[in-house]
């Protein structure tokens, strides 16, 4: 993979109009766009993966297999969208949180609603204290 993405800066870099620095700034800036954007997706297979059941088919049959990708997708739209519609209130809201929340509020669950809220708010408040320790390390580090 390393090798890949050096040959794809030197035949980009040998491809550029003379521009000078300013070409090998912008294949800079393209790739690291490229990276980001491909975080997003790896974070987004992983939830399906881990949450939806996403690696968890036996199929024999593509149209089997199918279906259950077409289950996941789903799956995973109605995350994205609970999401988006609790950003504000929740912030941290995770696949994970859904997933739980979704497994306690089902029928025959012996969890009760506000120990469920509880967890949430540990969790989140856990996950912030872990984001603010990752800032407060980096902005260390920058430093010096």
């Amino acid at each position: 993979m390393r090798r890949f993405r050096l040959l794809t800066v030197l035949l980009t870099l040998l491809t550029l109009p003379s521009y000078g620095l300013a070409g090998v700034a912008h294949v800079r800036s393209c790739q690291a766009q490229m990276q980001a954007q491909r975080f997003w997706i790896e974070r987004a297979f992983q939830d399906a993966k881990s949450h939806v059941g996403m690696a968890d088919y036996q199929a024999r049959m593509w149209q089997s297999w199918h279906r259950h990708m077409a289950l996941v997708m789903m799956a995973m739209q109605f995350m994205l969208e609970t999401r988006i519609k609790n950003a504000e209130l929740l912030p941290l809201l995770s696949c994970y949180d859904i997933q739980i929340l979704i497994a306690t509020t089902m029928p025959d669950r012996r969890s009760d609603a506000d120990e469920v809220i509880r967890q949430l708010h540990e969790r989140h408040r856990k996950r912030q204290a872990s984001i603010d320790s990752a800032h407060l390390n980096e902005t260390r580090n920058s430093l010096t």
